[in-house]
């Protein structure tokens, strides 16, 4: 099974917008959204992402709320997997959730931390174009990124992220307009995504 990370440089840079056509462009692919708890603990159950216990991971069905893994689930993955886990459990949760997903051709996981816990993968990294701030994670990923998206969704110019991409990257980095499906930019990105997923 083939697995590709995304990640991202912080919040509204479009990950979820990108997975989207990502999907579009791969059927049959599942898809996991990994959101760390770090929360206080009382009773043995934690206090935020209704987690009780080390990690939860929840299939998620069509239709519902506007949220990211609904939309993932709209775009056409299936199955979509929920992981809610404590950082120093993420690999177990990781690996129960990838055995739940073994009759796919490969699974998309959404999360900078997922990265540090899988090996034998590809990582895209997400950033928006002209943003200065990027999340210490999004800078470790940034390391093992394959492809760099820079998303710009105002066609003005403004100067490139503050963030160092190696060298190793398969090709790019790609400037999208992740919203606009016809967008020169993201036709590039998902055309280099399919000859990768078709190896």
């Amino acid at each position: 099974m083939r697995i590709l990370v995304v990640g991202g440089g912080g919040s509204g840079v479009g990950k979820t917008t990108l997975i989207c056509r990502l999907i579009e462009v791969l059927p049959g692919w599942a898809a996991i959204k990994v959101s760390p708890v770090h929360g206080a603990v009382a009773g043995g159950g934690a206090l935020d992402h209704g987690l009780v216990g080390p990690y939860r991971i929840d299939a998620i069905e069509r239709g519902g709320s506007a949220s990211d893994t609904a939309r993932l689930r709209a775009a056409g993955a299936d199955p979509v997997l929920w992981i809610r886990s404590r950082p120093s459990r993420l690999g177990d949760a990781l690996s129960e959730a990838l055995s739940r997903l073994a009759g796919a051709p490969g699974v998309i996981i959404e999360g900078n931390s997922a990265a540090r816990h899988l090996e034998a993968i590809s990582v895209v990294l997400v950033a928006r174009w002209g943003r200065r701030d990027v999340k210490p994670s999004a800078a470790a990923l940034a390391r093992r990124a394959d492809w760099v998206v820079l998303n710009r969704p105002a066609p003005k110019a403004a100067p490139r992220p503050a963030l160092r991409v190696p060298r190793r990257r398969k090709s790019g980095p790609f400037v999208v307009d992740a919203a606009r499906p016809t967008d020169p930019g993201t036709v590039a990105f998902l055309d280099a995504i399919r000859a990768w997923a078709r190896r």
